[in-house]
């Protein structure tokens, strides 16, 4: 499995982090965060797939799909 790794383009320090303006970063967290915990070995294949899943629903009804 190739491994994905993320780099900053831009920093901006003191900045408010909110879920209208950084969304998409956020997002990718949450998937980099559930990877690494699979990875870990604390979630199995089961675990990591319903939880990608229910983080997909939720962006669908945050952005009103």
């Amino acid at each position: 499995m190739r491994r994905k790794y993320a780099n900053f383009d831009e920093f901006e320090p003191n900045r408010k982090i909110t879920t209208e303006e950084d969304g998409e970063f956020l997002t990718c967290l949450k998937q980099a965060l559930l990877l690494s915990l699979k990875e870990m070995g604390l979630l199995n294949d089961t675990q990591y797939q319903l939880c990608v899943d229910l983080l997909d629903r939720k962006q669908g009804q945050e952005c009103g799909r």
